[in-house]
């Protein structure tokens, strides 16, 4: 889970902090030709990471995303929701729509109760019970991934992939320095289902490649 203090010291957000008074319209470029109605419907479809780029173009650009409304209504109810994503860098999968219905939706995806929580490597609401049970929610590491599933090194490249923040993340006073790349576990084993055409023949070729190695041993 991360602080959502760590989140606004380490990531603080831009918005409120530029003079719009001197705004240019014609520093939109050749979108000035649309309406702003229609920059709205295409903006809030863009991801979080490219929409967060698209603001340093111009003060033109920046006051047209900041008044979209879905826009208006993350930064002022859940900005540690941006500031999280773009930290783990996982801003690049998820439109500021998808972040919005999420935001607004009540149910944890799996069990249905009430879900404070939001899981960053699909973007669905969690309940703490289900965040800190249930495995869905538990990320691995691509090496785990490979081992677990039998998908090569390609394969989880190919998977979205987050990256852990510095910091201590239990009872153990131990702060982890290092940035570690996660993916998520239900998306790598949809992979290695996927890859060898069943459930049961993943488990075969994963259990297969475990008496192997333990036969080296």
């Amino acid at each position: 889970m991360l602080d959502p203090a760590s989140l606004e010291r380490d990531c603080p957000l831009d918005n409120g902090r530029h003079d719009h008074r001197n705004l240019n319209v014609s520093s939109l470029g050749c979108l000035h030709q649309l309406p702003t109605e229609i920059l709205h419907m295409i903006f809030v479809d863009v991801d979080l990471e490219s929409l967060t780029t698209m603001r340093r173009v111009s003060h033109g650009v920046r006051n047209t995303i900041d008044s979209i409304w879905q826009y208006q209504s993350i930064i002022h109810h859940a900005p540690n929701s941006i500031r999280a994503a773009l930290s783990i860098h996982v801003g690049s999968l998820v439109s500021y729509r998808r972040l919005y219905e999420e935001l607004c939706s009540y149910e944890c995806a799996t069990c249905g109760r009430f879900g404070p929580y939001l899981y960053l490597l699909n973007f669905t609401r969690a309940c703490y019970i289900c965040l800190t049970e249930n495995p869905r929610f538990l990320p691995i590491t691509p090496a785990h991934a490979r081992k677990s599933f039998g998908i090569s090194t390609k394969n989880t490249n190919n998977l979205p992939t987050a990256l852990s923040i510095p910091g201590s993340f239990s009872n153990i006073p131990k702060i982890r320095r290092g940035r570690i790349s996660l993916v998520d576990r239900v998306h790598s084993k949809e992979v290695g289902i996927r890859l060898h055409g069943s459930r049961e023949r993943m488990e075969q070729y994963v259990n297969i490649l475990i008496l192997k190695k333990d036969s080296l041993i």
